[in-house]
């Protein structure tokens, strides 16, 4: 064999090493970008379900379907009632499914520990006392049932 074509088979395979690597490194950022388009989709349509239930507060349920959560994502009921005007923090509860995804913090605070999709229910009603309308945002629990 040729020894000048040994040494350029080898400078060829290094090239497409590299030439793979680096097409791989832009996959996985695609994959990442996509991921945190859809993460900011699904906190905008969380905070739209949210007013457009105070915009109707008759007891309807307004639901917002298939919203993707980060892990570690938390939403209070302070960031709900600052979303909108015209309702105190006070008067939005929050609710969740029981599952290991959600860790509830009484009424005020759900925390994610995992990523997770599913659906969030609204439901807003005229209040009672100090609220003069009271809500409630439901992640995976239906509030039609209840």
């Amino acid at each position: 064999m040729n020894q000048q074509g040994q040494e350029g088979a080898g400078f060829r395979l290094i090239v497409e090493i590299v030439l793979v690597v680096f097409i791989l490194v832009i996959i996985f950022a695609v994959i990442s970008q996509v991921e945190n388009i859809q993460y900011t989709v699904s906190e905008q349509s969380l905070y739209r379900g949210f007013q457009n239930s105070l915009n109707s507060p008759d007891g309807s349920v307004i639901v917002a379907k298939d919203l993707v959560f980060a892990k570690g994502s938390t939403y209070s009921n302070r960031a709900f009632a600052s979303s909108v005007t015209g309702i105190g923090f006070e008067c939005v509860e929050l609710d969740a499914i029981d599952s290991v995804a959600f860790e509830k913090y009484e009424t005020s605070l759900i925390e994610l520990t995992t990523q997770y999709q599913t659906t969030v229910y609204y439901k807003c009603f005229p209040g009672e006392d100090d609220c003069e309308y009271e809500c409630i945002v439901s992640f995976g629990k239906d509030l039609s049932e209840e």
